[in-house]
């Protein structure tokens, strides 16, 4: 097939599919880092769905639960904390705060609290005011009660009745920013569609170049955090006078949209250092959008019959990442 008629046959697969093509390709991350937000669950349905299409494509969300529908289903609420999204509070009953006294607001915050809790999930610090109505009223009384409210900057209106997945899917697309707080739903009637559309949307989003981040305590937009791990390896170890370099593989879980490093240093095992490797330290960074990186270690030959020497290096000092294997393990083949 020619070049040109791929191109056109792309780009009707991408019309069809209601997902605008990116422009070019883009490094993994390098354009910053977005959230997934869903609102007015847990739902019997669409929220288990939401969860098992996070959970194939890797991806972290943050839920705010409306506490009368948690103490409906907290095996759901239950399911989302474990599997690590945040779980936030977006009032008992789903009122509009800005039409409620400070106590009534203050009730209605408590006792949705006590119900995402009760279900086996940490206290909300994140409050999402239903509509969006707020004023400073509203925004002081959360405040304090210790949480901070969140609202968003990116809305598909994937609650209105008969919102297509393509069309909500393209919006979202369309209106990609770094700190983009996307707003979807999966507890209303049109939440189907919205089910739909979340597996183009985290596609689309990584194809242009950003990550799918989280909120934190605050409410920020904040990029992944990935575990890093260190492999192995094996060398053979040269005869006198040589040097044999030995390079351990270090990998991220995934990209993330800051610089992230972590310390090294190497540690006596069988093998010593000065006589069998050159001792090594220092501060390995892996830059954004990549996921593997080496760390480099001598290793010094000799003609004496010896059995098979390890040494090992060990990871510290994380900075933007989570330490999964923190010791690699260098082995030494004898050859003489």
């Amino acid at each position: 097939m020619r070049r040109t008629s791929m191109v056109v046959c792309s780009t009707l697969l991408v019309l069809a599919l209601g997902v605008p093509a990116p422009a070019s390709a883009v490094t993994a991350c390098s354009r910053g880092t977005v959230a997934l937000t869903f609102d007015d669950g847990p739902h019997g349905t669409h929220t288990p769905k939401v969860l098992d299409v996070l959970a194939r494509k890797k991806a972290k969300g943050t839920f705010f639960q409306v506490g009368s529908q948690v103490a409906r289903r907290p095996a759901i609420t239950r399911r989302a904390h474990a599997e690590g999204h945040r779980i936030a509070n977006h009032t008992n009953a789903h009122e509009r705060l800005t039409s409620l006294s400070d106590r009534a607001i203050r009730d209605t915050l408590a006792r949705a609290n006590t119900r995402i809790t009760n279900a086996g999930a940490a206290k909300p610090t994140l409050v999402r005011p239903p509509y969006g109505a707020t004023n400073s009223r509203v925004r002081n009384v959360i405040n304090g009660m210790g949480m901070r409210q969140v609202t968003w900057n990116i809305d598909p209106q994937d609650w209105r009745s008969g919102r297509s997945a393509s069309s909500i899917t393209s919006f979202v697309l369309a209106n990609l920013r770094d700190g983009g707080n996307i707003l979807l739903h999966d507890g209303v009637a049109n939440s189907g569609a919205t089910v739909t559309a979340l597996p183009r949307i985290i596609d689309g989003v990584r194809a242009r170049g950003y990550c799918i981040g989280t909120l934190n305590s605050t409410g920020k937009v904040v990029p992944p955090k990935p575990a890093v791990r260190i492999g192995d390896v094996e060398v053979i170890e040269g005869a006198t006078g040589t040097t044999t370099t030995a390079y351990l593989p270090v990998t991220l879980s995934e990209p993330t949209s800051r610089a992230v490093s972590v310390a090294y240093t190497t540690l006596d095992g069988t093998a010593l250092a000065g006589s069998d490797y050159r001792a090594t330290s220092g501060t390995l960074t892996i830059p954004v959008g990549t996921t593997r990186a080496r760390i480099t270690v001598r290793v010094l030959g000799d003609d004496l019959a010896e059995k098979n020497e390890k040494l090992y290096v060990e990871l510290s000092e994380p900075s933007g990442v989570r330490v999964k294997r923190g010791t690699g393990v260098v082995r030494i083949l004898d050859d003489d």
